[in-house]
């Protein structure tokens, strides 16, 4: 069953009949619906896996409260259980030895999700560890705050304490929030259908012109990404459930360190705070920190061990990606190299600037800027659509050692827009859609409180335009969503 699907929309129809119509334990109907997604979208055999994640870190949690001196081999216990069956479902690190065995349980049963519902879970159990968050003492809660459905194909990746109190509020019917969550929903599919699904049936399928997939398959991801993080944020708007945001208007960022902060938000957080600042404060790497400290100086010392643990925090990034040396590098490795020049060129900078060297910046500058960011997080994803990683670095010094390529898919960017015009430019008006949209959010800006302040004509306007141009986009099937995959 797919997510953009008449059976999902029933579904969900259905779930919030039931649940505006409880007055008492609401976020049982959440958790009975989420069993039936989960079940629907991975089969019942993967139902063990979700419940050997459950009942782990449930115990765990639980378990380290009342055992204090257990508290540390719990924790590491449930880690490795947990990330073993990760890795062992999504990654097969032991195909080698247990091929036969691994292949037996794939074919039957793997999670949706899988990568998102356990960085969740392991964030709980952490939380549990450093006291910040009090363990759930319902198991059927945690159930909840595992599988919550419009979370389980993309995420975001949640925090409890941010996350589950929401569940337990009473939740009554309200037409503004409701509505406000299915126009959410509405953009969602334009960005999906209208944008990523019109770009990946038409713009890119273009031979002998590696150029414009590489520079176009960026746009395609976000409108794809994007589209699945608003159908879900809606929907779950319209149970009155707000997550954390995962995207603000990323293709606007003038360096690759704020387009991580704007890109995939969650990803971010959740290694900053479970990989990066405890990698920081463990003894190990303080020794390491006072040594590079007393022999290239404090300031320089600091950040050496910085950039140190920001390296470790971009492989596991690259690994949560995929497996193999193409998202290492790709999804990894590459960004930490250009964050770490873009650092070391902005200390420079700061540096003029206190002498007087430095003139304000211009609006050309910073949009050289952006385009800059955009072209170095386009490398990033020639790694990302390559099958392997020889054949893109082949794609790279084909296009270094023969400049024709380039030039050859520069003039013939016209002819992609001769076939199937139409539908070809209704990708370019949801792409200039996304663009002006993404204007207000870099802005913090919300879109629908602005519509709200406009006539009812404007609005009815612009619903009707873009119900319209998703409707034209339905001649073809919906292809599942890039990132469903992780």
């Amino acid at each position: 069953m797919g997510m953009i699907s008449y059976r999902s929309m029933l579904i969900v129809i259905c779930s919030l009949i039931v649940f505006f119509n409880i007055k008492k334990r609401q976020w049982i109907v959440l958790l009975l619906t989420s069993l039936i997604v989960f079940v629907a979208f991975s089969g019942i055999g993967a139902a063990v896996y979700a419940l050997i994640t459950i009942v782990t870190v449930h115990l765990a949690a639980n378990l380290m409260k009342k055992y204090p001196a257990y508290k540390k081999k719990l924790l590491i216990g449930t880690l490795v259980i947990n990330f073993a069956l990760l890795a062992g479902l999504r990654y097969t690190l032991f195909e080698d030895v247990f091929s036969f065995y691994l292949d037996e349980i794939k074919t039957f049963a793997v999670p949706i999700g899988i990568s998102y519902y356990t960085f969740q879970m392991m964030s709980y159990l952490l939380d549990c560890y450093w006291e910040v968050t009090e363990p759930e003492k319902n198991i059927f809660k945690t159930a909840l705050f595992c599988l919550y459905f419009p979370l389980l194909l993309s995420g975001p990746i949640c925090r409890y304490d941010k996350l589950a109190p929401q569940f337990y509020e009473e939740h009554r019917f309200d037409y503004h929030r409701v509505s406000y969550g299915l126009i959410r929903v509405a953009y969602g599919l334009f960005e999906k259908l209208v944008v990523a699904d019109r770009l990946d049936a038409n713009i890119l399928d273009v031979p002998n012109m590696i150029l414009i997939p590489i520079l176009i398959f960026p746009l395609q991801l976000y409108a794809d990404f994007d589209g699945c993080m608003n159908i879900i944020m809606g929907v779950s708007e319209c149970f009155g459930i707000v997550p954390e945001e995962n995207f603000r208007a990323p293709f606007y960022a003038k360096t690759i360190q704020e387009f991580w902060q704007r890109w995939h938000i969650t990803l971010g957080v959740w290694m900053k705070n479970y990989i990066m600042y405890p990698l920081l404060k463990s003894e190990r790497f303080i020794r390491i920190g006072e040594k590079l400290k007393a022999r290239f100086g404090k300031k320089t010392g600091k950040q050496l061990t910085t950039w140190t643990a920001t390296l470790v925090v971009w492989i596991c990034t690259g690994i949560w990606h995929g497996k193999g040396i193409k998202f290492v590098f790709g999804q990894g490795l590459w960004f930490w190299l250009v964050i770490v020049i873009e650092q070391i060129a902005e200390s420079r900078s700061k540096k003029r600037s206190a002498k007087g060297e430095q003139k304000a910046d211009s609006r050309i500058i910073n949009g050289l800027r952006v385009i800059r960011t955009y072209l170095l997080y386009c490398f990033g994803t020639i790694f990302f659509q390559a099958p392997t990683f020889p054949e893109a670095i082949g794609w790279i010094t084909s296009m270094v050692k023969d400049p024709y390529i380039i030039v050859n898919s520069i003039v013939h960017i016209p002819s992609i827009f001769i076939n199937d015009f139409y539908l070809d430019a209704l990708a370019l008006i949801g792409l200039a859609v996304m663009a002006a949209v993404d204007v207000f959010r870099y802005r913090g800006e919300c879109v629908r409180d602005l519509l709200h302040k406009k006539n009812y004509a404007f609005r009815l306007a612009c619903y009707w335009l873009m119900s319209a141009m998703i409707i034209l986009s339905l001649n073809q099937s919906a292809q599942e969503f890039l990132y469903s995959q992780f």
